[in-house]
């Protein structure tokens, strides 16, 4: 199958609608800083690669600061398969040599690392300039890509196959998005999601999580373990993280003195109601608190109510921390308000 590479989007500037809130999830936090947001090298900017074919040619993956060569990084990993492997390499070289000189490594993500190791296979080599890339590229017949649905076709298609179906309250018309009528768009859906959960209503979340992670067990598709939708669906399953109680106890080491027994009241009464709920709680109590500045260390309320520690987080209590017993007046109401607050939205 013959693919125009000027056609797909295979980078940020390609992809206009995914780079909306990217830096929100897939840029580590300590890039996230305006300090890293400089000016372009020398005055101007740098790609990687140049697609050139039809009597122009158009530059990709750009690499003149670290917030676009992290997202370049991301996109290359993702579409790496459109390319031949001699030209992926160099592509893999020249922005990993970029990446280097900003001093970011293979441990700051999962997609630098894969694509440190694509690019080891350049060995010292990397380009003096730009990769020249054809605009036309084989891949075999067997690939299956999401083609895009052009709007008739989308109204074709039965509400069945759509992940997210809702009235939108603003104009009162049916909201269609998240096709998932085949393993390609699946797979579409799910890289989309991960960028894009946000832009999704809240409540309709975690339940099109879930129709995702059915239809990718149905199609054989492996979802990253660091896939917002894991977590998202999760929530639907309804069943509290065992390691809850050791995230509160996270918590209580950087709290103010007078928040923690609200901490552990929290945790007293988290199993009698639905994960998502509790996040919600936990979310308020973290802002009020100022916890939510240490969410990179003790992980953010949906990580507690849905995600296992790793190893080295373990290092709060196993046990479930001791319920405080206090007549505070105003811990008490915190959490009585807010938990009838949130039970109504039920």
């Amino acid at each position: 199958m013959t693919l125009d590479l000027y056609t797909l989007p295979i980078d940020q500037y390609n992809d206009p609608g995914n780079r909306m809130g990217f830096s929100h999830t897939v840029i580590p936090e300590r890039f996230r800083s305006t300090d890293y947001l400089t000016d372009v090298v020398n005055g101007k900017k740098q790609y990687a690669a140049y697609i050139v074919g039809k009597g122009t040619s158009k530059g990709i993956y750009r690499i003149d600061n670290p917030i676009d060569a992290l997202t370049s990084t991301w996109y290359f990993v993702q579409n790496v398969k459109y390319f031949p492997e001699d030209i992926a390499v160099q592509i893999a070289a020249k922005i990993y040599d970029a990446l280097v000189s900003f001093g970011i490594n293979s441990d700051d993500a999962d997609y630098v690392k894969a694509l440190s190791e694509l690019a080891s296979k350049a060995g010292a080599t990397v380009p003096e300039g730009p990769v020249t890339v054809p605009n036309e590229v084989t891949v075999p017949d067997t690939e299956k890509t999401a083609e895009r649905l052009t709007m008739r076709e989308r109204m074709k298609l039965p509400k069945k196959v759509f992940g997210l179906v809702y009235k939108d309250p603003r104009t009162g018309k049916v909201v269609k998005k998240y096709p998932l009528h085949d393993e390609a768009h699946v797979k579409a859906a799910i890289s989309f999601f991960n960028m894009h959960y946000d832009k999704v209503p809240e409540k309709y979340r975690a339940s099109l999580a879930r129709k995702m992670k059915q239809k990718a067990k149905q199609y054989g598709i492996q979802i990253s373990p660091d896939n917002a939708l894991n977590k998202y669906a999760s929530l639907e399953e309804g069943k509290l993280n065992p390691d809850f109680y050791k995230y509160i106890a996270l918590r209580e080491k950087y709290a103010p003195t007078e928040y923690k027994p609200v901490y552990e009241k929290i945790a007293s009464v988290a199993e009698d109601y639905p994960p998502h709920l509790v996040a919600k709680v936990l979310e308020r109590l973290d802002k009020d608190a100022g916890v939510d500045r240490y969410w990179k260390v003790v992980g953010t309320p949906l990580d507690a109510v849905t995600t296992p520690m790793k190893p080295l987080e373990k290092q709060a209590s196993d046990s479930k921390p001791k319920i405080f017993k206090t007549n505070t007046e105003e811990v008490l109401r915190f959490v009585e308000k807010n938990m009838n607050e949130l039970n109504k939205m039920r």
